[in-house]
């Protein structure tokens, strides 16, 4: 039986996310607007947080963030 080894390259988007929590990106954005939680499931820090990683990491086009995720 031979162990296979799976590696995968992250890249620096583990780091900016640490950052990103570290000066609390998503809860200031989420202070500073409104919106409904119970219309939209996915908080606007969080939104703003996968595109600002998503431009950093990968430079994909926007419409393209569903393939980065």
């Amino acid at each position: 039986m031979s162990d296979q080894i799976l590696t995968l390259h992250v890249g620096p988007s583990q780091l900016l996310s640490k950052l990103c929590d570290e000066i609390e990106l998503e809860k200031t954005i989420n202070d500073l607007v409104k919106w409904d939680s119970v219309r939209c499931h996915i908080s606007p820090g969080t939104r703003i947080k996968a595109l600002v990683l998503n431009i950093l990491c990968s430079g994909k086009p926007l419409y393209k963030v569903h393939e980065f995720y």
